[in-house]
Parts: structure tokens; C-alpha cells; sequence
């Protein structure tokens, strides 16, 4: 019997990375938008074909004799992006904010610009790597660390359809990058579609981005209307990235712990059987990937872009309570995942060591204020109080 679905059993999470502008603090949000119009012509093959145009070729009697390969089939590809203005994203009171950006918080985000959250100011990052400082982003302006978080979906994409003996695709960097930094803020959009019968499919399009932003009150609701750049593959999953949605394997691992140490100097008591562990230094960010109670990094390749993902960290608050970005609403939120992610890896060691959740990659880091750099915090946007929050993970 068929399983058919269609776009009642889908949602659409945006997520991206954001800087607070006091303390520069790097932070994942994410926006689970309700009101958005059903999307069409979602692209599921590669953006590279590698299939070409074919010239027919013909004799000097006019006879069709062969064809030869010319340039490889190459669009641009873009999707109408419809959804209808919700004003709990839009700010009560004065503005806070510069005058030219936009006092509707999701549309801000959209365009790459400021929003508040929680009594701060935010600034959206581009996740490959960009901040807009300046309107043609070069030099310091690209390239960055936060674009780790993100390196394996974004700086590769696939060569054709092709796989190798083993399985696994075949990939090249992603000639679009270097042009999309120029002047693009990057991010990414997840479709979740499910059946009742437990089966899912996330498309997760890792480097997005919005133009031609528009108003439309010409209807019974006003409506804001986007251009969505896809400028990646789209990668498969059984979930939302927040909540652990990508496959597991050199580049993905799952943790069921972290444990920090003032030093590394062997494998933590608090590491135990059959249970895959990541420590770190404090300090240094230095790291020990543990499986089984053995350390296995002299043996794996901790490459740059490497994540360690805790699904239910502690955010330290309890019932009752308000703790930073945990506050009342839909209750207190005692468990929100935390991400890890490698920064720099020397093979010939091997050592490798975490990227630091500061816009400065150099910031000094102290035993008081180690987890805030390297655990990148997930927030989600709360419905009844408007605001972000970290994202719930204690029913996961």
C-alpha cells in the first residue's frame, strides 16, 4: 500500500549563526516558520550535473556524423519564498535598532542585518565564513572560523552523480563559494516531511540566502515575498541539524558526554563503557575523542570541520528559574544540545583542537569561560513569548 504525503506533513526551520555585538559571542538560532506558502520545485539533484551540451557535427555533404561534448549544463537555482507577515516577530515600542533595519525581526534576519533578542543586539554572520562589515565583503570579511560549523555541506559539492567503490559520493569544492561571499549571508533551510508511520525526510539546503524582499498587502494578508538562492547541495537526513539530523560518521560524531579538563593527560574516570566520549582542555581546546573508554584520537582524523554533538547538555537552569536565554514560556529548559567543532587539526601529531564561538578566533580563554567559547549554544524561537530561548532537547 502507498505512503503518500504532501505539504501538511511538513515544516521548514531557517537556521544560522548570529554574534551579540557587546561580548561577540557566536550562538546558533533557528526559526520553525508556520506561515510560510508551500514551496515548489525544491531541487534534489546536484547542482553540478556534469552532463553537457552536445554539438551536432556533419560532413561536408551535410550528413549528421557524431556529436562533440561543449559546456556542461549549468542554472542558477532559486525558489519563491512566500510566507505571511507574523507580527510576533515584529518589535513593540520604540526602535532600538537603526533606523534602516527592518523592525520585523525575521525579515531582518532575511536580509542578513541586526535583531534583538533577550534585551541584546544581535548581528547575523554568514555561514560560510562572512560578515558584511563592509557591502563587498573581502579580506577580513571572509573566510572566517564560524565557517566551520557548516565546512563539509558548504565548501564541497557533489561531482555529478557519481560514487566511488565505496559508496560514497564524489565531491569537489564548491566553485560558487568564493563569488557568494562577495556578497551573500549565507544559511540554511531544512523541509521536514513525515509520514504516520514514523518515516522522514529532511532536505537541508546548507548555504541559502535572500534577495528582493518584498511587502505585499494587495490580499486578504499581508505577505512577504523572497527570492531563495540555493547555492549547495542539498543534503538528506532523518532529522533537523539542531536536533542531530545528519549521518554518523569521521565528520559526525554523537557524544554521550563532554567532559572539560584542566589538563589532558589520559583518558577522564568520567569516560565510561560503551559510551563515546569527547574531553577537551579547557585552555587550549585541545581534544581527546574517547570510544569505549580508549582514546581513540592518535587513530582518527579529527579533520577541520569535525563536529561532536551533545544532545542534551545541561544549561544549568532549574525549575522555577532564569537562566540566560532560559526563561519562562513554554517552561524552563533544562536540556539543549551543544556543538562542538574541530578548528585546527595537525595529522602529523596528531593534536587537534576546538574552534572558539567568539568573533575573535583568538580571544583568551579561562576555566570560567571555556564552555561559553567552544560549545556553540543552540537557541529556538519561542511562539508565546516572542523571543529566543536554547532549544529543548530533554524529549529527543
Amino acid at each position: 500500500m502507498a505512503k503518500l504525503v504532501n505539504n501538511g506533513n511538513s515544516r521548514i526551520r531557517l537556521t544560522f549563526l548570529a554574534m551579540e555585538l557587546e561580548s561577540k559571542k557566536i550562538e546558533l538560532f533557528s526559526i520553525e516558520n508556520n506561515t510560510i506558502d508551500p514551496l515548489s520545485n525544491l531541487p534534489t539533484d546536484p547542482i553540478f550535473s556534469r552532463k553537457y551540451q552536445w554539438n551536432n557535427q556533419f560532413n561536408m555533404q551535410g550528413d549528421f556524423i557524431g556529436q562533440t561534448s561543449g559546456q556542461e549544463q549549468f542554472e542558477e537555482v532559486a525558489v519563491q519564498f512566500v510566507f505571511q507577515e507574523d507580527f510576533m516577530f515584529v518589535s513593540n515600542g520604540k526602535q532600538e535598532l537603526d533606523e534602516r533595519a527592518s523592525r520585523d525581526t525575521l525579515i531582518s534576519i532575511l536580509q542578513g542585518s541586526l535583531f534583538r533578542t533577550n534585551g541584546k543586539t544581535y548581528r547575523v554572520l554568514g555561514n560560510a565564513g562572512n560578515i558584511n562589515l563592509q557591502a563587498k565583503m573581502l579580506g577580513r570579511n571572509v573566510n572566517n572560523h564560524w565557517k566551520n560549523l557548516y565546512y563539509f555541506e558548504n565548501a564541497f559539492v557533489r561531482e555529478g552523480t557519481s560514487f566511488d567503490d565505496k559508496g560514497v559520493a564524489k565531491t569537489m569544492q564548491n566553485p560558487l563559494l568564493s563569488s557568494f561571499n562577495i556578497s551573500s549571508i549565507g544559511m540554511a533551510l531544512e523541509v521536514y516531511i513525515g509520514a504516520g508511520t514514523g518515516e522522514t525526510r529532511v532536505l537541508r539546503y546548507p548555504l541559502v540566502s535572500f534577495n528582493q524582499i518584498n511587502t505585499d498587502m494587495s490580499g486578504d494578508v499581508v505577505k512577504i515575498s523572497t527570492n531563495m538562492e540555493i547555492k549547495a547541495d542539498v543534503i538528506e537526513a532523518d532529522d533537523f541539524l539542531i536536533a542531530g539530523g545528519k549521518k554518523e560518521g569521521a565528520t559526525f560524531i554523537k557524544v554521550d558526554k563532554v567532559l572539560p579538563q584542566a589538563t589532558l593527560s589520559g583518558v577522564p574516570s568520567g569516560a565510561l563503557a560503551n559510551e563515546k566520549v569527547l574531553a577537551f582542555d579547557k585552555i587550549t581546546g585541545e581534544v581527546m575523542y574517547i570510544d569505549n573508554k580508549v582514546d581513540k584520537t592518535p587513530t582518527t582524523p579529527l579533520e577541520v570541520g569535525t563536529i561532536f554533538y551533545l544532545q542534551k547538555a545541561d544549561t544549568g537552569a532549574t525549575a522555577g528559574t532564569v537562566t540566560g536565554l532560559c526563561q519562562t514560556g513554554t517552561g524552563v529548559v533544562l536540556k539543549s544540545p551543544e556543538i562542538y567543532v574541530v578548528g585546527a587539526y595537525d595529522c602529523s601529531v596528531p593534536k587537534a583542537f576546538l574552534t572558539k564561538w567568539n568573533y575573535d578566533s583568538k580571544i583568551t580563554v579561562t576555566t570560567a569561560t571555556s564552555n561559553e567559547i567552544f560549545a556553540l549554544k543552540v537557541n529556538d524561537f519561542d511562539e508565546l513569548t516572542s523571543d529566543f530561548k536554547r532549544y529543548n532537547s530533554e524529549n529527543l
